[in-house]
């Protein structure tokens, strides 16, 4: 599971199969103490954009299923990637709370055969 800290944006490097179902798991730890952020009242997405950043290819929702543990899931569907040309996009993570939006992670995310 890939770690993200609350505290600093991280640079995460993603990729997926055009047609093939994407999930990604990322653990967010308070990186001071090394422990979970409770997601208590989060939401989370993933936007993938194209590579000048400038369009969102993809908008995905994030599932936190149990706050607590700090646990953020995304899934893209195979049909949803299958819709992705294959190449390269960027992606970035946030999380946001009442009006404050925190980008937790970024970084390239590659379509591939």
């Amino acid at each position: 599971m890939n770690r993200l800290d609350f505290t600093t944006t991280d640079c995460e490097d993603l990729a997926c199969h055009t047609g093939v179902t994407f999930i990604v798991d990322f653990l967010v730890i308070d990186d001071c103490t090394n422990i979970a952020q409770n997601l208590a009242g989060y939401t989370a997405r993933m936007l993938i954009y194209d590579v000048t950043e400038s369009t969102v290819i993809k908008s995905v929702s994030g599932t936190i299923a149990t706050p607590a543990t700090g646990v953020v899931s995304f899934e893209i569907s195979a049909t949803d990637t299958g819709a992705l040309t294959v190449g390269m996009y960027s992606h970035f993570i946030e999380l946001t709370i009442s009006s404050r939006v925190y980008r937790i992670a970024f970084g390239n995310f590659e379509v591939s055969q």
